[in-house]
C-alpha cells in the first residue's frame, strides 16, 4: 500500500513539473488600435484576429521590438534608399518592407503578418498615403504599447536584425 501511494505520489510530481515545462507556446494578442490591455492567451482563434487583435508570440517580442525600432530608424531618416524591399523575421512574425520612390525620399509600405495555430493575421504599420514621420509615429505608438507590458517584456539591447529577401536597385 505505502508503494502505491509512492508511486502516486511520484507520478503526481513528474506530471506537476512537466507541464511547466511542457508549457504551450504564450500568445499576446495587440488591439491594432493600441488602446486596450495586451490579452495573453494559449491559442490563437480566427475570431479573435477578426475583432481586429493581432497575434505575437510572447517569445518573440524582444526581435519584434529591435525590427520595429530598426524601420523607425528608417523612415526618420529622409533618403533614397537602395533596397527595393526586404523582410525582417521575429519568429512566426513577419514584416515585409516596400520602398516606393517619391520626389522628396521614399515612403514605404509595411506590413506585418503572423501565423500561429494555423491562422493568419496581417496588420499595415506603414503605406504611401501617410508620410514617413507620420508612419514613424505609429510604430513608435505600437513599441510604447509593447512597453506596456511589463512581466514579459524589457527593452532589448540595441541589435542590426537580419533582413532578408533583400531586392537592391541598380539604377
Amino acid at each position: 500500500m505505502k508503494k502505491l501511494i509512492k508511486t502516486k505520489t511520484a507520478i503526481f510530481i513528474l506530471s506537476f513539473f512537466v507541464s511547466f515545462i511542457a508549457q504551450s507556446q504564450k500568445v499576446a494578442l495587440f488591439n491594432t488600435g493600441f488602446k486596450t490591455p495586451i490579452i495573453y492567451t494559449d491559442s490563437v482563434t480566427v475570431q479573435q484576429v477578426a475583432n481586429g487583435l493581432f497575434p505575437v508570440s510572447t517569445n518573440d517580442f524582444d526581435t519584434l521590438y529591435a525590427n520595429l525600432d530598426f524601420i523607425n530608424k528608417i523612415l526618420k531618416k529622409r533618403q533614397r534608399s537602395k533596397m527595393k524591399s526586404f523582410e525582417l523575421h521575429a519568429g512566426a512574425t513577419l514584416i515585409t518592407v516596400e520602398r516606393v520612390p517619391f520626389s522628396n525620399g521614399d515612403r514605404y509600405i509595411i506590413q506585418a503578418s503572423t501565423h500561429i495555430d494555423e491562422v493568419n493575421s496581417n496588420l499595415t504599420l506603414a503605406d504611401i498615403e501617410h508620410s514617413n514621420k507620420r508612419s514613424s509615429q505609429r510604430i513608435e505608438k505600437i513599441m510604447a504599447y509593447m512597453k506596456t507590458n511589463k512581466e514579459l517584456f524589457k527593452i532589448p539591447s540595441p541589435i542590426h536584425p537580419k533582413i532578408y529577401n533583400v531586392i537592391i536597385i541598380t539604377e
